[in-house]
């Protein structure tokens, strides 16, 4: 049955209008043979049309299509392709259409509005309509945008799919029980667009991953981001094939080896101890407690508790504890204090090692003068950002 249109379409977005006086257009009945489907209102699938025609069989048509009329007498459809072949399929010799005046880039705007609007318009099609109009027209993603009322962004994730290989484009079903949705695809052409090395090749096992787990897109929006900022280059190699094939090594799984500290929270005395603890957590350690929890198929809480219980999961911190927790810039203080009675001690050995050890003297010289420029270097990062902090308190 064909629904009556609505001010928005399928995804949210208002109807762009552009001046095109619709309701007041002329409506004919025009020979089928006279018609010609413009290249923005072509579909690439009429498979499922049959319920259309036995709608219109019985019903008649509720909404015309719209066609402009071309100079040597024969039409263009703007838009109504499907319930042009229905009436081809009933056997009609007639299709009634709106005529309406616009040009080209005002009927393909208007063709891609109303196809979009309908549950008929697959997302892989409607991302090629989008492609096909700024290729065919020279619009950026943001002339598009405005023409059509979308956000900028939407217009490139609809362009960045095309991105993906034509067999993963294939399995793209927008039904609620697909486990391939257009949201899975989005999320995998953003890994394409990274420019990743092996980008093509992760897509595609990734991909595999999706299909065979089902795994839900917010997981794999979390994988890929992992991939996009380089983790999982920082796995052993077995949790990164777990990462790739295993339902149970998920983004989160991968996080409590890359990142244990972040498991966390607070930022007390007792809180900054754990964090410290996983941090320098023996990495052999770390990686086989995560293989063991993913081939037990542990969930993420029972693993993250088992890292907790490596460290001793204690509520108070010991006096010795505390000394040991000491932060990086603490650590330079003290260096710097050992450098200054070292250098005290040294110079009053300078004349004999001169005479006994010229080499060792020279290099020894060689890295005070390096270690003077970073200092210096270093010196300054620390003085402008003092002044920063300066001027923002007396702001």
């Amino acid at each position: 049955m064909e629904n009556q249109k609505s001010n928005t379409n399928k995804l949210g977005h208002k109807k762009h209008q552009i001046a095109l006086d619709i309701d007041e257009a002329v409506v004919r009945d025009i020979p089928i043979n006279k018609i010609k489907v413009s290249n923005f209102c072509l579909r690439d699938d009429y498979s499922d049309i049959d319920p259309l025609a036995e709608s219109i069989k019985h019903n008649g048509l509720l909404q015309p299509g719209a066609a402009i009329e071309n100079k040597d007498g024969s039409y263009t459809l703007i838009y109504g392709s499907r319930r042009l072949e229905a009436h081809k399929i009933l056997g009609k010799q007639t299709f009634r259409c709106r005529v309406i005046k616009a040009t080209k880039e005002k009927a393909a705007i208007l063709s891609f509005a109303e196809n979009s609007d309908t549950e008929h318009m697959h997302p892989v099609e409607q991302a090629r309509k989008i492609q096909l109009m700024m290729k065919t027209f020279g619009w950026k993603e943001s002339d598009l945008a405005e023409k059509i009322g979308w956000k900028q962004n939407t217009i490139s994730e609809y362009v960045g799919v095309l991105d993906l290989d034509e067999d993963i484009l294939k399995q793209v079903d927008n039904r609620p029980e697909s486990s391939f949705r257009y949201t899975h695809a989005v999320a995998l052409s953003k890994l394409v667009r990274s420019k990743r090395f092996n980008a093509k090749i992760e897509v595609q096992q990734l991909f595999n991953k999706t299909i065979k787990n089902r795994i839900l897109c917010s997981e794999l929006k979390a994988l890929v981001n992992i991939f996009k900022k380089g983790g999982f280059d920082c796995l052993p190699d077995q949790l990164r094939t777990y990462l790739l094939q295993d339902k149970h090594m998920t983004a989160a799984m991968a996080v409590l080896y890359l990142a244990p500290e972040s498991i966390i929270e607070g930022n007390d005395d007792n809180a900054n101890c754990k964090r410290q603890l996983l941090k320098n957590l023996d990495k052999t350690l770390l990686k086989d407690t995560i293989r063991q929890a993913v081939k037990a198929k542990w969930l993420y809480e029972r693993t993250k508790q088992k890292l907790l219980d490596l460290i001793g999961n204690k509520s108070e911190l010991t006096d010795k504890n505390k000394e040991v927790i000491k932060s990086s810039h603490q650590i330079l203080s003290d260096c710097i204090s050992v450098i200054y009675n070292k250098l005290d001690i040294c110079r009053s050995e300078f004349p004999d090692l001169a005479k006994t050890n010229h080499d060792v003297l020279t290099r020894l010289c060689d890295e005070i003068e390096i270690l003077k420029v970073k200092l210096e270097k270093f010196s300054i990062s620390a003085r402008n950002a003092l002044s920063k902090d300066e001027l923002k308190q007396s702001a």
